[in-house]
C-alpha cells in the first residue's frame, strides 16, 4: 500500500508523507496490532564477508602483482613509534599506507608481526580507502605464541609435572583470517589505495605488510611434478621421529605436554604414572590453534610424513588440520587433512583420501618447521551457511514475538500471514537451505545422523509453521528450542580435537610400525594399570623445592579435577622451587572441610573456598587471623577493598580473596540500535525504555536468585547468599544490611524499606519477569537487556556465536543521590584462601602457610592460573580472579575492560556475620511472597517479618559464639 502511494505520488512533500505515516500508525493500533514506528526507519545494512566476496569474485587474477610495504614507511600514523627499523603499533594506534596497483584485484593481506609479551587479546581492524570492506574486518584476531619454559619434567621419576608455558616473542607471517582460520580476500581498485591498520586490542611490532594475489593453491600433482622437474630426489636415509610433546611453539598455553595411558605403544610409556607423552587432545580444538615442531633434515629432498594420532572425540566425523612446511602450505590437499574418528590410535602416512597415493613433501637441508593448524575445511562453508540461517531464523522469531508475545495462546489465530506478509516465503527459504545442508553433510561424512538430528528437528518444525502459520501458538515453543539447539550445534561442529603421539619423517621405502596394540598386549597393559592404581594416589601430589627444604605444608582444594591439575603444575614450577617449601596438594570434597578442620585432621591451607567457610571457622577460632602478620597491610592493595572486606570481622581477617564476581548489565546492541533507544545509566532511564520493549513483546530481566557462590561450597540447608539486585538498591539508597557488625539487621530502616519496595515494584508495577533462562532468551532477542552476574559473559561468549558482536556490557543502572551523583553500588561475591589455625599451630607451619597464601594471591600466580584454566576449558572456564591487576590482564577486550574497571570502583562488601547465613533465604522468601503469590503481601509487612526472623537468628548465633 505504501509503495503504491509512493509510486503514484512521486512529488508528494515531506509534510504529507508524515501525515500518511501517522494515519497508518493510528489505524494499526485501532486494529489491535502492536506496532513499532521503527518499521519506517531505514536500517543501515552491514555487509558480511560472504556478501562482499560474492560481489568481487570476478576479480580473481593470478597475474596481479605482489605488493610489499615496509611498516615504517607509512602515510599517516597515530600512536605508533619506530625503533631500530620496525614499527611499534600501540593499543590505540592507527597506521595508514599508500600504494598503487596497475589493475584491480583480490588480495590476501599478510602481516609480519611480533606480539609484545604480557598482554591479552591482539586484534586489529582493517580499512580500505577509509572504509571497512566488510563487518568482520572491524575485528581480526592475531596470534600469540608460547613454548615450554624447560623440559625438566623428563628427568622426574614417577608422576611428571606439566612444564610452565611462557610467551615466545617471535616473528610470524600471518595472513589475515576469520575466527575459523579461513583467510580473507580483500578487493583493491586500480590506482592509488590506502590501507589502514587500526588497533582494537594489544600491542604488536610490525615489519612488513604484503599484498599477495588471492590465487588457489596448486594441487598435489602440480606440486610434485614441479619438484620432480627441478631435480629433487626422494630421501633414502633413516626415518626421523619427532615426539609430538616436543613442540617448539604453540598458539595457546593450554597446548602443553599431556599424559595418555590408553595404549602401551604411546612413547614414552608407563602403565600408571603420569608421564607426559603426547600433546593436544581436547585442548587443541579451536580453529586457528597451531602447534609447530622443528626438525633437522640431513639432506635436501622429498620425504613422507606420518602421524600417530587418536581422534576419539568427534563421533561419526573427522577433525581437520592445515599442514605447513616452513610456514607455507605446499599444496591444496595439505590445507585440509582429515583425521577420522577412532577410539584407538592410528599411524598413517599423509595420503590422498580417494586414491590412497602417499604425499611427498619438500624439505631443505638443516632446520625446518612443520606446523598443524586447526581448521574447518569442508565444514567451514557449511557452518557459515548454518550461521546465516540461524541469524535469519532469529530475526523471524523476533518478528513473530512482536505479534504474539513469548507465550502465545495456542487456540488463537494471530493472522501472521497478514501482519508479516513475507513470513511464509522466508520460512520456506530457510527450510530449503537447511535441507540442502543436511544432504551435503551426509555426502561428506556418509553416516552422520547423530549430528544431523538437530537440523532435521528444526526442519520438521519449520514445515509445521509453513503449513499452518496462523496456528503459531502450537509451534512457537518448539521453534524457539530448535533455534537454541542449532546454536549449540554450531559450537560443537567448530570444535576439532586431536591427540598426537609422534611424527615420522620417512624415506620412500620405509614401512611404518603398527599404530596400536593387539588384544593380548592391551590386556597386559590394563592389568598393569589396574595394579598400579593401588600404588599411586592421583588426588594427592607432593611438590618439592630444589634448595634447602624449609618444611612441608598440606593444601586442600575442592573445586574440581581440572583446577587440581593446573594447581599442582603451578605449585611445583613456581612456588615450591622458589620458596623451598614442599606442598602436599590434595583434592577433597567440600563437605570434608569443616569436620576435618574442627577435629584436627585438616590441612594447613584451604584455597578456593566459598566465603562462608573461613568466616564460620573464624567465629569458632578455626581460621587464622591473617591481620596478625606484620606484612598483611602490604597485601591489601592486591584486592578490591570490598572483596577483602568480605573476610573482615571485628578487625580480624580470616581469608584472602582469590576469586570475585559481581553484576553487570548485558544488552543487545542490534536491538537497541533498531529501536533507537539509549543504553540506560540510571534506573529512571531504564524504566523509561521498558514500555518500548514491552510494546515489542520484549522483557527485562534482573537476577532474582541469590548471588552466586564462588569456590567450594559446603553449605548447610539454610545457607543462601543475598540477592545482589536488592543489595545494590539498598546501598545506592545509602542503606545497610546490619547494625554494629551483625547485632541486628538494618533492612527495616527507611532506606531498607524503600529499597525493598522499589525492588518488588519492578515486578508488580513494571512487569519484570521473575524467573527465566536468561542466556537463551537473550540470544533469541526476547530479553534484550538484563542485570546478571559477570560469569554470564562466559556463557554468552561460548554458547551464542550467532550474536557475536551484537551484544555488550555496561555498568549496572544507578540511583541519583541527593547530591546529584549517580551511584552504581554493586555487591561483590568472593571465594577465599585461608589458614587452618589449629593445624599450623600444632605443626609450627604458620609462616610457611602464610608464604603460600602470599604466593597464591599474587598477580603472577593468579594470572597464570586464570590463563591456564581458560586454556584447558576454553572461555567457559574463565577464572575471575580477585587480584585486581591479574583481573585486568584477562582477555576482556578494550571496551569490556573499561566497563569492568568502572564497576570495580563501585564494588561493596556483603558483610559476613554470625547467623547471617539465613538473611538471604528470608529476604528471598519475603520477595517471592510479594511478587508471585496469588494474594501478595504488602512489601512493608513482608520485610518486617523477614527482619524479625533474621534478628532472632543473629542473637542465637552471637550467644553461641560468645560475642555477647
Amino acid at each position: 500500500m505504501l509503495k503504491f502511494m509512493a509510486d503514484r505520488s512521486g512529488g508528494i512533500n515531506l509534510q504529507k508523507k508524515a501525515v500518511i505515516k501517522i494515519m497508518i500508525t493510528m489505524l494499526v493500533f485501532l486494529l489491535g496490532f502492536e506496532f513499532s514506528i521503527q518499521a519506517f526507519a531505514v536500517e543501515q545494512v552491514k555487509k558480511a564477508y560472504s556478501e562482499y566476496i560474492n560481489e568481487y569474485a570476478q576479480f580473481l587474477n593470478e597475474n596481479n602483482e605482489e605488493v610489499i610495504l615496509s611498516a615504517i614507511h607509512y602515510k599517516d600514523a597515530i600512536g605508533a613509534k619506530i625503533f631500530d627499523g620496525i614499527l611499534l603499533s600501540g593499543e590505540n594506534s592507527t597506521v595508514s599506507y599508500s600504494f598503487n596497483l596497475s589493475k584491480p584485484g583480490l588480495y590476501y593481506i599478510m602481516i609480519n608481526y611480533k606480539a609484545v609479551a604480557g598482554g591479552g587479546e591482539i586484534a586489529r581492524g582493517i580499512r580500505i580507502n577509509s572504509e571497512y570492506p566488510f563487518e568482520e574486518a572491524r575485528h581480526i584476531t592475531f596470534r600469540r605464541f608460547y613454548k615450554d619454559q624447560h623440559q625438566e619434567y623428563k628427568k622426574e621419576e614417577g608422576n611428571q609435572t606439566f612444564p610452565p608455558q611462557i610467551e615466545a616473542e617471535v616473528w610470524h607471517e600471518f595472513i589475515l583470517s576469520n575466527s575459523k582460520g579461513e583467510p580473507f580476500e580483500f578487493f583493491f581498485e586500480a590506482g592509488e589505495n590506502i590501507l589502514t591498520i587500526e588497533a582494537v586490542d594489544g600491542e604488536i611490532w610490525l615489519d612488513k605488510i604484503k599484498l599477495i594475489p588471492a590465487i588457489p593453491l596448486p594441487d598435489y600433482k602440480s606440486y610434485i611434478s614441479k619438484l620432480s622437474k627441478s631435480g629433487y630426489e626422494f630421501y633414502d636415509g633413516e626415518p626421523i621421529k619427532i615426539q609430538a610433546e616436543d613442540a617448539v611453539l604453540k598458539t595457546s598455553p593450554s597446548l602443553y605436554p599431556i599424559n595418555d595411558r590408553t595404549s602401551s605403544l604411546t612413547e614414552p610409556y608407563h602403565p600408571y604414572y603420569v608421564v607426559l607423552n603426547s600433546i593436544g587432545g581436547y585442548a587443541w580444538r579451536f580453529p586457528g590453534q597451531m602447534i609447530v615442531w622443528e626438525v633437522d633434515i640431513p639432506k635436501e629432498g622429498l620425504y613422507k610424513i606420518a602421524f600417530r594420532y587418536k581422534q576419539s572425540y568427534n563421533r561419526g566425523r573427522f577433525s581437520v588440520r592445515k599442514l605447513a612446511i616452513n610456514g607455507e602450505i605446499p599444496f591444496a590437499e595439505a590445507s585440509e587433512i582429515k583425521f577420522p574418528y577412532d577410539t584407538k590410535f592410528n599411524l598413517n602416512y599423509l595420503a590422498d583420501e580417494d586414491s590412497g597415493e602417499e604425499f611427498y613433501f619438500y624439505f631443505k637441508e638443516g632446520k625446518n618447521t612443520i606446523s598443524l593448524e586447526v581448521c574447518l575445511g569442508v565444514f567451514g562453508e557449511l557452518i557459515e551457511r548454518v550461521e546465516n540461517s540461524l541469524r535469519e531464523l532469529n530475526k523471524i522469531y523476533q518478528d513473530i514475538v512482536v505479534v504474539t508475545g513469548t507465550s502465545p495462546d495456542r487456540y488463537r489465530d494471530y493472522n501472521l500471514t497478514l501482519l508479516i506478509p513475507d513470513l511464509r516465503e522466508r520460512l520456506i527459504l530457510q527450510r530449503n537451505d537447511l535441507k540442502d545442508i543436511i544432504q551435503e553433510i551426509n555426502s561428506i561424512t556418509g553416516d552422520f545422523t547423530e549430528a544431523n538430528t538437530v537440523i532435521e528437528m528444526l526442519v520438521i518444525t519449520l514445515e509445521k509453521i509453513i503449513q499452518r502459520p496462523n496456528e503459531i501458538g502450537r509451534y512457537l515453543a518448539d521453534f524457539k528450542n530448535n533455534i537454541s539447539a542449532l546454536g549449540y550445534w554450531i559450537d560443537s561442529m567448530i570444535k576439532q580435537p586431536l591427540l598426537l603421539d609422534y611424527i615420522i619423517i620417512a624415506p620412500a621405502d620405509y614401512k611404518l610400525p603398527k599404530g596400536e596394540t593387539n588384544l593380548v598386549e592391551n590386556f597386559i597393559h590394563k592389568v598393569r594399570a589396574f595394579i598400579g592404581s593401588f600404588k599411586v594416589n592421583f588426588d594427592e601430589v607432593l611438590a618439592s623445592g630444589t634448595g634447602q627444604r624449609r618444611g612441608i605444608i598440606e593444601v586442600w582444594v575442592s573445586t574440581g579435577r581440572d583446577q587440581y591439575n593446573v594447581l599442582r603444575r603451578l605449585i611445583n614450577e613456581s612456588f615450591s622451587k622458589e620458596h623451598n617449601i614442599d606442598v602436599n596438594l590434595r583434592l577433597v570434597t567440600p563437605e570434608a572441610i569443616i569436620p576435618a578442620t574442627l577435629t584436627g585432621a585438616g590441612p594447613d591451607v584451604i584455597i578456593q573456598a566459598a566465603a562462608s567457610i573461613p568466616m564460620n571457622l573464624g567465629y569458632r577460632g578455626g581460621a587464622y587471623n591473617l591481620a596478625q602478620f606484620p606484612d598483611f597491610s602490604q597485601l591489601k592493595g592486591r584486592f578490591s577493598p570490598a572483596a577483602l572486606g568480605t573476610f573482615m570481622y571485628e578487625n580480624a581477617c580470616y581469608a584472602l580473596p582469590d576469586q570475585m564476581s559481581f553484576n553487570v548489565m548485558f544488552y543487545r546492541t542490534d536491538i537497541f540500535d533498531e529501536l533507537n533507544i539509549p543504553v540506560p545509566k540510571t534506573m529512571e532511564e531504564l524504566l523509561a525504555i521498558v514500555p518500548i520493549l514491552q510494546k515489542n513483546n520484549m522483557d527485562v530481566y534482573f537476577i532474582t536468585t541469590e548471588q552466586p557462590q564462588l569456590g567450594a561450597v559446603a553449605r548447610t540447608g539454610m545457607t543462601k547468599n543475598i540477592n545482589p539486585v536488592y543489595v545494590s538498591l539498598l546501598y545506592q539508597m545509602d542503606g545497610a544490611l546490619y547494625h554494629n557488625e551483625g547485632e541486628s539487621t538494618a533492612i527495616t530502616s527507611e532506606e531498607g524499606i524503600n529499597a525493598f519496595k522499589y525492588w518488588t515494584e519492578l515486578y508488580t508495577k513494571h512487569n519484570f519477569i521473575v524467573s527465566t533462562d536468561f542466556v537463551t532468551r537473550f540470544r533469541l532477542g526476547e530479553i534484550p537487556i538484563g542485570v546478571v552476574d559477570l560469569t554470564t559473559f562466559n556463557s554468552l561468549s561460548v554458547a551464542a556465536p550467532e550474536i557475536k558482536g551484537q551484544w555488550a556490557m555496561a555498568v549496572i543502572p544507578g540511583t541519583i543521590s541527593s547530591e546529584g551523583v549517580i551511584r552504581h553500588d554493586n555487591p561483590v561475591t568472593v571465594s577465599g584462601a585461608f589458614i587452618v589455625k589449629n593445624i599450623v599451630e600444632r605443626k609450627g607451619t604458620t609462616d610457611l602457610a602464610w608464604e603460600f597464601l602470599k604466593w597464591w594471591t599474587s598477580e603472577e600466580a593468579q594470572y597464570d592460573f586464570a590463563t591456564a584454566m581458560e586454556s584447558v576449558l576454553g572461555l567457559a572456564g574463565r577464572y575471575t580472579t580477585a587480584n585486581i591487576e591479574a583481573f585486568k590482564k584477562l582477555g576482556w577486550g578494550k571496551d569490556n575492560l573499561q566497563v569492568l574497571e568502572d564497576s570495580l570502583q563501585w564494588l561493596r562488601t556483603v558483610p559476613q556475620v554470625p547467623g547471617g547465613y539465613i538473611t538471604g533465604r528470608l529476604i528471598e522468601n519475603a520477595f517471592l511472597s510479594v511478587v508471585t503469590e496469588s494474594e501478595s503481601k504488602n512489601p512493608v509487612d513482608a520485610i518486617y517479618e523477614a527482619a524479625d526472623a533474621i534478628n532472632n537468628e543473629l542473637v542465637i548465633k552471637r550467644r553461641e559464639f560468645g560475642i555477647e
